[in-house]
């Protein structure tokens, strides 16, 4: 999260699949599942900033068309859930607004992870 923006736009596709793919393959604890969460809410905040929005149409062919994490929903789902029950927790308060901010998109990798996942 420390690259510029626009470096990262310009490789999203290859980012994101490295993210789930880290997410995928450490499955021994929640220590990853939380920096790629947040990696991806910083990554879709990005986008959404008016100086790479014209990046949207990728982040949505991407969820569409190339996005292939079929058990990703699980873990998203739970990072998600964690952040939700620690609305109360001013340390958690950034990372849920965060998220919020961002949730169509983690609904919409949740959602296709999932149909993937039952297919």
């Amino acid at each position: 999260m420390e690259v510029d923006g626009g470096e990262i736009v310009k490789f999203l596709q290859d980012t994101l699949d490295a993210l789930f793919q880290i997410m995928m393959e450490v499955s021994g604890g929640d220590t990853y599942d939380f920096l790629v969460f947040d990696a991806l809410v910083f990554i879709i905040s990005l986008i959404g900033d008016i100086k790479f929005q014209h990046f949207n149409p990728v982040l949505e062919a991407y969820i569409t068309n190339h996005f292939s994490a079929t058990l990703a929903y699980v873990k998203l789902a739970k990072v998600l859930n964690y952040y939700v029950a620690q609305a109360e927790n001013p340390t958690q308060t950034d990372h849920l607004f965060a998220a919020l901010k961002v949730l169509k998109y983690i609904f919409r990798f949740i959602i296709q992870s999932r149909e993937l996942y039952l297919r």
